[in-house]
């Protein structure tokens, strides 16, 4: 009659409850094990099922009517154990929402039980094992955000394992450029793993600097020196000066300080990143001739073209035989190369320099892109100041051409060609 009356409960009897409930105490007295088993069975048909508010409302009324006799007659591990085996083989047929739906059905029935707290975090480490096993092969973000919230549906905040997800979910969000989301990751994975380890690790360290490059990102440069400096000072006590990571950070720092225009900062940090580089990968390697691109590009900002010319020239001897003819970083070696032999008057170094550039910059990038069209301005202004006018008006006309086929762009921008055009022809009248 009990079993009868609780799957039969909807919405027009909840009164039954009252009854029933008073029959309930008579009975625990007398609480057989097989009617626990049946109600355990109902309880678990409802978690398996659930999809209304009634059916809630079942699950309620069956939780109060086990809470004494269900812990006495049934060994969670039983209840768990095959759920779990099943997420197992889930996992290895790399049905990842599969094995998390089942997962989450593990914890639904842990959090059934009311004692056995011991037995409840044995079973809950190992679910939490298993969530970190599909952590460790997914890079889906929503079903990484699911892990998380099913992680804390477990009860550990502070756990390390949790902090590793939130680590790899903010990697996946900065991998696709949703920076505010990885920093919203990373600060939760910094803040576990700080609270149980403190600051002294490698993987804290990794934070801080991912957490400054974010920063970097959307342009909050103060706040990204704050957390660069926090990854440099704990890099540096824990592997000493000559570190891979050690320079990486200074590079970022350098980096910004020459965003801010704050240049013989920028300077101090550069020159520091490329004696650690040249230490660790000698002068040839492309991470130091990334950073003598960084110090060209800094004295081209400070006027001081003789250093600037001798830095990139550093630059593009290492890029040359380091990377492909067609890399994006060519490119950019020969575009500063090409600004810093024109401001210091050496016309035919700019010109082959910029045509380099804009050899590279078209095959990656296509005509219509800035930086390919910022090649072709440079080569233009150079034919000018060597008072070849007609090349720099041809130059000039193909420019202001490709512009007007770009939806969107700014007449502000053609006009400014435009002019140009009409100091050619001016100075050809003459």
């Amino acid at each position: 009659s009990l079993f009868k009356d609780v799957t039969g409960m909807n919405s027009s009897d909840f009164e039954a409850q009252d009854k029933l409930s008073k029959s309930i105490d008579s009975v625990q007295q007398t609480f057989s094990p097989d009617f626990a088993y049946i109600l355990k069975f109902m309880l678990h048909h409802e978690v398996a099922r659930r999809k209304t508010f009634f059916e809630l409302k079942r699950i309620t009324f069956l939780q109060n009517l086990l809470k004494t006799p269900y812990a006495q007659i049934s060994d969670l591990r039983d209840d768990i154990q095959p759920l779990i085996n099943r997420a197992k083989a889930r996992i290895q047929e790399k049905n990842v929402l599969g094995a998390l739906e089942l997962l989450k059905k593990c914890i639904e029935i842990v959090n059934l039980y009311n004692n056995e707290e011991l037995t409840k975090d044995e079973i809950k480490s190992q679910i939490l094992n298993e969530l970190i096993s599909l952590s460790k092969t997914e890079r889906d973000l929503h079903v990484l955000e699911s892990l998380i919230g099913t992680m804390n549906q477990l009860g550990f905040p502070n756990n390390l394992a949790v902090s590793d997800v939130l680590f790899d979910l903010g990697n996946a969000f900065a991998d696709l450029r949703y920076f505010d989301r990885a920093i919203n990751a990373y600060q939760e994975a910094l803040r576990i793993r700080v609270t149980i380890l403190g600051e002294d690790t490698q993987r804290t360290g990794d934070l801080f600097y991912n957490l400054g490059v974010m920063h970097l990102q959307i342009g909050k440069f103060q706040d990204s020196l704050q957390f660069l400096d926090k990854a440099l000072q704990l890099r540096i006590k824990l592997n000493g000066e000559v570190h891979d990571k050690v320079s990486d950070a200074l590079h970022n720092i350098a980096f910004i300080y020459g965003e801010l225009q704050k240049f013989d900062e920028s300077l101090q940090y550069y020159e520091r990143c490329r004696n650690i580089r040249s230490q660790l990968y000698g002068e040839q390697h492309e991470k130091t001739g990334d950073t003598y691109y960084n110090v060209g590009w800094t004295y081209f900002n400070k006027n001081n073209f003789e250093k600037s010319l001798e830095n990139l020239q550093k630059s593009r001897e290492i890029r040359v035989k380091a990377l492909p003819p067609t890399h994006e970083k060519l490119g950019d070696v020969y575009q500063y190369l090409g600004w810093t032999y024109l401001q210091l008057q050496q016309f035919d170094s700019a010109m082959q320099n910029f045509k380099e550039a804009i050899q590279v910059r078209s095959k990656l990038h296509g005509l219509y892109s800035d930086k390919t069209l910022f090649a072709y301005q440079g080569l233009a202004n150079t034919y000018f100041a060597m008072e070849n006018f007609n090349l720099a008006l041809e130059t000039y006309r193909k420019i202001i051409e490709t512009l007007r086929s770009i939806p969107g762009v700014s007449p502000v921008r053609i006009n400014a060609f435009e002019a140009k055009m009409r100091e050619c022809q001016k100075k050809l009248a003459q």
